[in-house]
């Protein structure tokens, strides 16, 4: 299992995006932009736009082995749909622990060790996985301010480049 929310700044990569969007515009065709209208811009706001990720509470899966053996693992599968790649990043509000777990495609994996016997670990469990959706509740909040701000960002950068092509 690997930390997440650990891998960099949201804020930083939100603003990385914003570049891409910026680069983007510019290496349009002057043609295609100046006949860009509020279709073309929204059609690229779209493509930009995140969707931060959220848990889908009814696929909360657990994969117990058959035999409680030594260093046998218990897997959680915890499903959720959004931009997997947000659940690296550290948004600005946070805690001191951060949460664990693999994320593989569109499931967040928790493993545990069972050391011969099934343990209890449903506290530590529900722990965990309150813990993530927390932390997605604050990447939503950071993501929700970042598409809000994107519709006037690409309507801003159409509107000067136009302006430039034009001059």
């Amino acid at each position: 299992m690997q930390r997440l929310f650990s891998q960099g700044n949201l804020h930083e990569f939100l603003e990385s995006r914003k570049l891409e969007v910026k680069s983007f515009v510019e290496s349009c065709d002057h043609d295609e932009l100046l006949k860009a209208n509020e279709k073309w811009c929204q059609t690229l706001i779209e493509k930009f736009r995140l969707k931060a990720p959220t848990i889908l509470e009814d696929k909360i899966e657990t994969k117990e082995p058959e035999r409680y053996s030594k260093d046998e693992d218990i897997e959680i599968l915890v499903h959720f749909k959004g931009n997997a790649e947000l659940l690296q990043y550290l948004p600005s509000k946070r805690e001191p622990v951060l949460p664990y777990a693999e994320i593989r495609g569109q499931q967040l994996i928790l493993v545990y060790k069972t050391a011969g016997h099934k343990p209890e670990l449903q506290g530590q469990i529900n722990e965990e996985i309150a813990r993530i959706k927390r932390y997605m509740v604050y990447v939503k909040k950071d993501v929700d301010e970042f598409n809000a701000s994107l519709t006037r960002y690409v309507k801003d950068l159409v509107s000067e480049r136009k302006e430039e092509i034009n001059n």
